[in-house]
């Protein structure tokens, strides 16, 4: 059950690191550029006009059905599993949750107030190419933040796999040797008394019984 709920919450995080790693062809030039000019900031529109702007209706129902899918499991896990859970899974929906907040406050607002249609660079006045460039560096600088969070999960749930994945490897080797303790008490008392019975290959299927 472990590896389920930690694959679907690793795919849910990728796909959303997805979509922020194809808007870094826009987001790129709002933050990284040196010089920041008129057709940097129209073809970061253009970008955004042709994909998010088209429907962004369905692209926030979309992230925020993949951020309830991932609430729901780790609370699940929380309420089900035991001190383990509460701090991978602790951390992983505080963080979740954080990128929700930071969703409706700073993305969705951003992603509304885009353009329907991007104007021509030369008709940008110079008080319309600092709202804009206001804008998508906003814009960019949440998208970055959201990649940190999604990416605080992905190692979180690998900790999380490592670490239960350790402890049953623990537990398995402690039955191990309490197993082959006990019979080779029984050897030895099998000796004594004059009527051996449990052989050396009766521990190794033992052991093998065990896993």
């Amino acid at each position: 059950m472990i590896g389920v709920t930690v694959a679907v919450l690793l795919a849910c995080s990728m796909f959303v690191m997805g979509v922020l790693a194809m808007h870094w062809r826009a987001d790129h030039l709002m933050l990284w550029e040196a010089n920041l000019t008129k057709e940097n900031v129209t073809i970061a529109l253009q970008y955004y006009a042709s994909t998010i702007g088209i429907a962004p209706q369905r692209y926030a129902h979309r992230l925020m059905a993949i951020g309830s899918i991932q609430i729901g499991i780790l609370l699940l896990k929380m309420f089900t599993g035991g001190a383990n859970n509460l701090l991978f899974d602790g951390a992983s929906l505080f963080l979740i949750l954080a990128s929700s907040v930071l969703f409706f406050s700073k993305i969705q607002p951003c992603i509304e107030a885009l353009p329907p249609s991007v104007p021509p660079p030369a008709t940008l006045t110079p008080r319309q190419l600092q709202h804009w460039v206001a804008l998508l560096r906003e814009l960019a600088s949440a998208h970055i933040l959201l990649s940190m969070a999604l990416l605080g999960v992905i190692l979180l749930q690998c900790g999380k796999y490592y670490s239960v994945r350790l402890q049953e490897r623990e537990r398995n080797e402690e039955v191990d040797v309490r197993l082959v303790r006990r019979l080779r008490q029984l050897q030895q008392e099998e000796r004594k008394s004059g009527a051996l019975k449990t052989s050396t290959e009766d521990l190794f299927r033992a052991r093998g019984g065990t896993h």
